[in-house]
């Protein structure tokens, strides 16, 4: 009976993760991936581009936000029929019902899919960033002279930047989930006025600078001060999560601040594992 009811279990759970992969398959298709990992590459070049500080060269470009990888993954589920698509309060209502309301109900798809796809993801991103650098070398009118610095630009380097990047929002959620929920909840809820308030600092921005999670706040804030901070901008780190956070408690009740931050941890957990230089992450970093 015992064996019995191990293989009734193993069937099961075997059953199951087919039947989400499954479903998978309309969550992305592999021509999804290749768009979205080209379009993020595309974002995170985006504005600055190679440049990390004012006007000064850097031979590696700027890393990946989480703001920026939701706004690319919108666009890489357009379906090309002419529609425009946009994010914020232009976000389709195919995207907005469709996508979105299946990772809320399911979110088990995200941890199949970053599995699933999660090396051709960071194939295309790589392959387009490489792109993008020599699109600029052959094609812009100072490309030969931006060449010597460009071509310094390393794999490596690259992906461990992107890995502090993600070190970080990790610590931010750790020390949010340290909070009880009435401040947590307080925080997320009150998001617009706790992080721009003219010349005075609020009491989320000071708890993040106490707690190291930021370099600076807002009304001291230069560019560039912090190379692994975007900086207040709803794209970047920390305003991306922080919004995301509120935006999904708000659209869907069930999902707490405190729940969604856990998912989001445990997903970033995930996907590290499958980044170039991760422990089943594939070597895109030769050079």
């Amino acid at each position: 009976m015992k064996k019995l009811k191990m293989t009734l279990l193993t069937v099961g759970v075997l059953g199951c993760f087919g039947f989400t992969t499954l479903l998978v398959a309309d969550f992305y298709t592999q021509k999804k991936i290749d768009t979205l990992g080209v379009m993020a590459a595309g974002k995170a070049v985006s504005g600055s581009g190679w440049y990390k500080r004012g006007d000064q060269m850097s031979s590696q470009p700027n890393n990946l936000y989480l703001g920026q990888l939701l706004y690319a993954n919108i666009y890489s589920h357009n379906p090309g029929d002419g529609t425009w698509w946009g994010a914020g309060n232009s976000t389709s209502d195919v995207y907005k019902n469709g996508w979105r309301t299946m990772i809320v109900n399911k979110p088990s798809l995200a941890y199949v899919a970053v599995k699933q796809y999660g090396p051709s993801f960071f194939t295309a991103f790589d392959n387009s960033l490489m792109e993008t650098k020599n699109t600029i070398i052959t094609q812009w009118k100072d490309g030969a002279e931006r060449a010597p610095v460009l071509n310094k630009f390393s794999r490596s380097q690259y992906w461990k930047d992107q890995r502090i990047i993600m070190g970080r929002y990790d610590r931010l959620i750790n020390a949010l989930l340290k909070l009880n929920d009435a401040k947590l909840n307080q925080f997320v809820a009150d998001m617009d006025s706790q992080l721009w308030k003219g010349n005075e600092s609020t009491e989320l921005q000071r708890w993040l600078l106490n707690n190291q999670l930021i370099g600076a706040i807002p009304q001291e804030y230069k560019w560039g001060d912090d190379p692994y901070m975007g900086g207040w901008s709803l794209s970047w780190y920390p305003v991306d999560i922080l919004f995301l956070a509120r935006r999904v408690s708000r659209d869907f009740p069930q999902w707490t601040p405190r729940k969604f931050l856990m998912e989001a941890k445990w997903f970033g957990e995930e996907a590290r594992k499958y980044m170039p230089g991760g422990a089943s992450g594939q070597d895109l970093m030769k050079k």
